[in-house]
């Protein structure tokens, strides 16, 4: 699967009235741009809160970081646009979704990815990160609750 785009369909959520086809992919993190997007989306005052640790990230100490694990990550998107990532480290799910895509299933679809990909990998989830206890859930991953 080196590089290789993944293209699924996938049912949109509660975003539409009628269920409707999507085509989504995730691709291997690869680019600089790809590690300011999974930056600016781990840091990003909407999304910090479900993270189990609040960080503040420099561009270069993400460069560093994902230069380790840049193999481990990927970035989802919807219609051209960067809307979610994904990633395993050290055998552990980690996943976070722009907020204005949420309730569509682009979390459930990057865990399913991540599943085929790392069958053994499992999360840790904050208590209150209902988003993810549900994903993980339905995904049959399992996950420990921090």
């Amino acid at each position: 699967m080196d590089g290789a785009a993944i293209v699924l369909l996938l049912k949109r959520g509660k975003m539409v009235e009628q269920a409707e086809w999507t085509k989504m992919k995730i691709l291997r993190v690869e680019t600089f741009e790809d590690y300011e997007f999974i930056r600016q989306l781990r840091t990003d005052p909407r999304t910090e809160s479900g993270f189990l640790t609040k960080a503040v990230i420099s561009s270069s100490d993400q460069i560093e970081y994902m230069s380790k694990h840049k193999d481990d990550y990927y970035v989802c998107y919807y219609n051209q646009l960067r809307v979610g990532y994904c990633g395993v480290v050290d055998n552990d799910i980690r996943f976070c979704v722009v907020p204005y895509y949420h309730g569509m299933g682009i979390g459930k679809f990057m865990l399913r990815h991540m599943k085929n990909l790392y069958p053994e990998a499992t999360g840790r989830i904050k208590r209150e990160n209902f988003g993810s206890i549900m994903a993980f859930q339905k995904e049959g991953i399992k996950f420990t609750i921090v």
